[in-house]
């Protein structure tokens, strides 16, 4: 026996001593322990802990409440042939008595399809806020791969709601790209009748984002129908949607004033350029004005001395 399978049995037969790798046995006697709720139908592994799937239930207030039959299947399909890749998260309710899904839903019921018996599951301790469990809920929602282009879209908008955050700021939370977010989006503008064509996969998502470019309801609807109808690729909507005159105009450009002037202590302060001033430019100059003045100020006092 080499000396890391002496190591690695003598670990193992440690975590056997202390009880780490056996399930907790039932109550043998009046002055035995009572077996906290938490602890039946789990033990423990590596990483995690294996628990019994009818001990675990879904989150009530989970904000996907859908999941494709089809896909399902072939999720346990692949737990039957492949097993469980990645744990669940979980945590523990009193009230219920059993574990409540934070995260991995859908391979818990794929289990349940597949008949599995145990799952492999992250316990989280403690409490957990409302906003940060649905953050967490959110987040793996918005990375299924099985989301609709609108479920998907929904879950973006309202992790950016939960969290106050930009488009921006999601696409470098999730890694992915800005652009793909705003797509996204978008079709939350679109009338329902567009966003099932693009659930059912009669539109591309790309196709719906331009269409969303148009400002009049009605407009979207017909073009879209003829995108679906008639086969119109996404340079072909390009196309229409630029001839339209219901397409969106890109707001004006804010003019700049040329000049800012405040008055403080009896003086008036100004800062002008032809070009206009903004806030970033005032700030600035005010900046370099008083790193100027300070400089001067310095000086005399050098001087002085």
């Amino acid at each position: 026996m080499s000396k890391a399978d002496l190591m690695a049995s003598l670990a193992g037969n440690l975590d056997d001593s202390i009880g780490l790798n056996r399930r907790p046995a039932a109550a043998v006697g009046a002055n035995a322990r009572p077996i906290p709720a938490q602890e039946v139908g789990r033990s423990r592994s590596k990483t995690s802990w294996e628990i019994e799937v009818d001990r675990i239930v879904p989150d009530p207030d989970q904000p996907r409440k859908e999941f494709e039959p089809e896909a399902l299947d072939r999720l346990a399909e692949s737990l039957r042939t492949r097993g469980q890749l990645q744990p669940i998260q979980v945590r523990w309710d009193a009230g219920l008595e059993r574990f409540v899904i934070l995260m991995g839903e859908r391979r818990w019921r794929a289990a349940q399809v597949a008949g599995v018996k145990a799952l492999s599951c992250v316990v989280r301790d403690g409490a957990i806020a409302d906003g940060e469990k649905l953050s967490i809920q959110l987040v793996e929602n918005c990375l299924r791969e099985d989301l609709s282009p609108v479920d998907q879209a929904k879950a973006f908008r309202a992790l950016m709601d939960l969290e106050g955050w930009a488009a921006e700021r999601l696409a470098g939370q999730l890694a992915i790209s800005k652009a793909s977010v705003i797509k996204a989006l978008s079709l939350l503008n679109l009338p329902e009748s567009i966003q099932e064509k693009v659930d059912s996969g009669d539109i591309p998502q790309s196709t719906a984002y331009e269409i969303s470019k148009l400002d009049d309801p009605a407009a979207q609807i017909r073009l879209a129908t003829a995108a679906a109808e008639q086969g119109l690729t996404r340079d072909d909507v390009v196309k229409q949607v630029r001839r339209s005159p219901s397409k969106k105009k890109a707001p004006a450009a804010k003019k700049l004033p040329a000049a800012r002037v405040w008055r403080v202590e009896g003086c008036r302060v100004e800062v002008s350029r032809k070009s206009g001033v903004d806030h970033a430019t005032a700030r600035a100059a005010l900046a370099e004005a008083m790193a100027r003045l300070d400089a001067e100020l310095a000086e005399g006092q050098a001087e002085a001395a």
